[in-house]
């Protein structure tokens, strides 16, 4: 029989390993998969009502963080505000709001019928109008938002209305609610803390920073007018 003799002039290299990552598959047995890095994605979920819940994947994590930061800067400045001044934080709080979920927001205060901010989906190019309120509990602990006043305001020319209900402990609390939600209504009333209401606009309380607009269509569709 004969041996190869490998030369101590020619090392022979060691074969590298592959580098593997085990995982589990639904049926419990260990699957070994070759190990691809992947790039992270910033992803929220959203619920709100007792619809479904969603995936929000944002595009630009650096400008959502940035949006974010300064949503949060607002929302400390808004528990100081007069009331005209809290219409003002309302409206820039909403637009970072929009900004951190991936939405291309802006003012649109200066243009007539056309509610207080502009988002456009950057998914689907959809461009939203929206009007913006809030409010701050009277005596009876009540938040009341005009929607309609003739010769001052409406909020009719928009798509959804987000109302911000501000505590006495300067919590805020957020509904988006579609505008043909409102019928007719000229005053939309929270009647109770947010924590505690459980009438018509109940179902439209955002509780997180996510937002899904389409999940909220869904709600007012499910729950009619």
């Amino acid at each position: 029989m004969c041996e190869k003799i490998i030369s101590s002039e020619q090392p022979v290299k060691p074969v590298q390993p592959v580098q593997t990552l085990s995982s589990r598959t639904t049926t419990g047995q260990l699957l070994d998969k070759l190990y691809i890095p992947k790039s992270p994605v910033l992803s929220t979920k959203v619920q709100h009502g007792q619809v479904g819940q969603h995936q929000n994947v944002h595009k630009n994590p650096t400008n959502a963080f940035v949006a974010s930061r300064r949503m949060a800067y607002t929302a400390f400045w808004m528990r100081f505000a007069h009331a005209q001044k809290l219409g003002e934080l309302a409206e820039r709080y909403v637009l970072m709001w929009l900004r951190s979920q991936g939405y291309i927001a802006k003012h649109t205060a200066q243009r007539k019928h056309q509610g207080d901010v502009t988002a456009t989906d950057t998914r689907t190019g959809e461009i939203i109008h929206i009007e913006v309120k809030a409010a701050r509990p009277d005596v009876e602990s009540r938040y009341q938002y005009c929607i309609r006043k003739k010769g001052k305001t409406s909020a009719y020319h928009s798509d959804f209305v987000v109302m911000l209900a501000v505590d006495d402990y300067h919590t805020i609390y957020r509904y988006i609610v579609p505008i043909g939600f409102f019928g007719n209504v000229k005053i939309a009333r929270i009647s109770s803390h947010p924590t505690k209401y459980t009438g018509k606009f109940a179902p439209f309380l955002v509780r997180d920073d996510a937002i899904d607009l389409d999940d909220i269509l869904t709600t007012y569709e499910l729950i009619g007018d």
